[in-house]
């Protein structure tokens, strides 16, 4: 369990918290982005439907990380991330609880640009697969395609 200060727990009390901050760490790596470096934003999606489609897909959470990777400093493509949020309570104390583990999918762009939006699922995305009616026969009831489905 997750333990926190009195001030972490004030500052989620107030209306319109300040300080708000994000850190994203590398799995497996010892890289880790904050606002401090080169971290410009984090959007955070709670229920995300992959590819845009409701039916046959699965629910997962989904971020939006704006950075700046001048030289291709940071190649997070297909790798897995932890994200963490948090508050800067005063100059010398900034306090994080984790948010979860995402894996970013392919950059759209052929090159990481030095200004780069990076998307990434949680490890429901891992439960999406696209379905296949391989050894179905049609016509069929919709009880049996339904059974299929779920079988797949």
């Amino acid at each position: 369990m997750q333990t926190v200060s009195n001030d972490f727990i004030d500052m989620c009390k107030t209306n319109v918290p300040s300080g708000g901050v994000a850190q994203i760490t590398v799995l497996n790596e010892e890289t880790v982005i904050t606002g401090d470096n080169d971290l410009k934003s984090v959007k955070i999606e709670d229920f995300c439907c992959v590819n845009n489609n409701f039916i046959g897909t699965t629910v997962a959470k989904k971020i939006e990380i704006e950075m700046f990777n001048d030289d291709n400093q940071y190649n997070l493509e297909n790798k897995e991330i932890e994200l963490h949020v948090g508050f800067k309570l005063n100059e010398e104390v900034t306090e994080y609880i984790p948010y979860g583990r995402y894996i970013i999918e392919k950059t759209k762009d052929e090159e990481v640009q030095a200004n780069s939006k990076i998307i990434g699922y949680d490890y429901m995305i891992k439960f999406d697969k696209e379905y296949s009616d391989e050894g179905i026969t049609y016509p069929i009831s919709l009880a049996d395609y339904f059974s299929a489905l779920c079988t797949q």
